[in-house]
């Protein structure tokens, strides 16, 4: 599960964090976290992601270290989105509420909102991006 090994790595900032007594920290995890067929391993994996942030974002709120999550859906101009089958897409964006995928730009303005004096009440929270209508 290289995801997790490099989600603990990217903790060991906290002692830097707790010192200056402020941080930020986003985690990238998947909107596969709720599951699917043949899938469980990644969905685990996701899922662990959210689990964590929650959990240290907990511990360390008293240090005002905000600590929030992203699960996106479906990302358009991706790779690994533009490799798939026309007939995979359009089912895959049949399934999205506003019938079209997100962008790498939509994940990074949410990464600079959650690291924003804007967000200053928000800790231990994922921002999911639109998949299907759960």
């Amino acid at each position: 599960m290289l995801t997790i090994k490099m989600l603990l790595i990217g903790f060991k900032v906290f002692n830097f964090m707790v010192k200056q007594n402020f941080g930020r920290i986003v985690n990238i995890s998947s909107i596969a976290y709720l599951g699917n067929r043949v899938t469980s391993n990644y969905s685990a994996s996701k899922a662990v992601i959210l689990g964590l942030t929650r959990s240290i974002a907990l511990e360390l709120a008293s240090y005002i270290i905000a600590v929030n999550s992203i699960a996106p859906g479906v990302i358009g101009d991706t790779e690994m989105f533009r490799l798939l089958p026309e007939k995979i897409k359009e089912k895959i964006i049949s399934r999205i509420p506003s019938k079209m995928p997100g962008s790498c730009l939509d994940i990074a303005n949410c990464v600079l909102f959650l690291v924003s004096n804007e967000r200053k009440y928000i800790n231990a929270q994922t921002m999911k991006t639109p998949y299907r209508n759960y």
